[in-house]
């Protein structure tokens, strides 16, 4: 089964968004996760070819949360396909988002 769809379909939705949002709203992909109470803002995510995990990480509001970027708030969550329960995108106002972005990246190695 590939695991992979899922953030396709989500990253290019989010691209497909980005590009049509209404003025002063941007995207913002958000997932439910079992054992959260509330969904997580996410804007990054890489799923393995060789592991059945999923790699997430949360937007924390640093001025740029640029996967290739390290800082102090930093928060990953490893997650198994399974307990992925919904992802949704959806428009909010760009002043209340602050950094808001999506990457999806598919490898062998989980990790920023």
């Amino acid at each position: 089964m590939d695991s992979h769809w899922i953030w396709r379909i989500v990253g290019n939705n989010y691209a497909a968004m980005r590009n049509e949002a209404p003025d002063g709203h941007v995207p913002m992909v958000l997932v439910s996760l079992a054992g959260y109470a509330e969904p997580l803002p996410v804007g990054f995510a890489q799923t393995s070819t060789e592991r059945d995990w999923t790699m997430l990480q949360l937007i924390t509001g640093e001025e740029d949360d640029d996967p290739t970027t390290a800082y102090p708030g930093d928060r990953f969550v490893f997650v198994r396909p399974r307990n992925v329960l919904s992802v949704e995108l959806r428009y909010v106002p760009e002043r209340r988002a602050g950094p808001v972005g999506f990457v999806y990246r598919e490898g062998d190695d989980l990790g920023p």
